[in-house]
């Protein structure tokens, strides 16, 4: 079903300002937005922290980014994207920033991700999970992104996500990792996380990485923030 306008979609306007994972996810609708509007213009809003990583995706067409830490910046990036007059908005994020940002008196259509809230908190909080009981799955977050954007023409299935890096930041990388699996390492994990839901005890990584070496022979890297040290 294709969305409902009284004028082609020629501005896209994407909202979503955090996490490092949320953003990655939303590649997937990225490239088939811009598969699916050629020539339209499509900009993405981000917090200003993040905005790297999509400062090379050849997708957008502009980055919109907020600084939460200035004052007045949400009220200025509000009155920002009024003017520019988007054909629509997709907000990804669903919180009372995004909220605010995409509430006019003459909006364009918004078009939100689906979040089910009532459930994630039932099963996290109360170990109740409805999903099971209803017969369906937790959906995965790039799934629910381009499901929200169906209206658009946008093909739910097409999960495959993308990292678009400055060509001099994909080479140091490639020189770094090169160093280190001279010395034995081939295997990177992330293991942090902002909320505690979604970590994983530390206990099990070791036993994850021991088995792995076990295994493989290989050593393993672990990435993160300077808070996760």
């Amino acid at each position: 079903m294709q969305i409902q306008l009284n004028t082609p979609i020629h501005k896209i306007l994407i909202i979503r300002m955090s996490s490092i994972g949320d953003i990655l996810l939303t590649t997937p609708l990225l490239r088939q937005l811009r598969a699916l509007y050629p020539a339209a213009e499509i900009d993405f809003l981000v917090r200003k922290e993040y905005a790297q990583l999509l400062q090379a995706n050849p997708h957008l067409s502009r980055l919109l980014t907020l600084d939460v830490h200035a004052g007045g910046a949400l009220k200025a990036l509000k009155k920002q994207i009024r003017h520019h007059g988007y054909d629509v908005i997709l907000d990804l994020h669903r919180n009372l920033r995004s909220g605010y940002l995409c509430a006019f008196w003459n909006r364009p259509p918004v078009l939100k991700i689906r979040k089910n809230q009532l459930s994630r908190f039932l099963l996290v909080h109360f170990k109740l999970n409805l999903y099971r009981r209803g017969g369906d799955r937790p959906l995965h977050v790039a799934e629910k992104y381009l499901r929200a954007a169906v209206p658009l023409g946008i093909d739910p299935r097409d999960l495959a996500l993308e990292m678009h890096l400055p060509r001099a930041v994909e080479e140091s990388g490639k020189s770094r990792w090169l160093a280190l699996a001279a010395q034995g390492y081939g295997i990177v994990m992330a293991p942090g996380a902002r909320h505690f839901t979604k970590r994983w005890p530390p206990a099990y990584y070791a036993e994850l990485i021991q088995q792995i070496y076990k295994s493989t022979g290989r050593r393993t890297v672990l990435v993160g923030g300077p808070d996760e040290r």
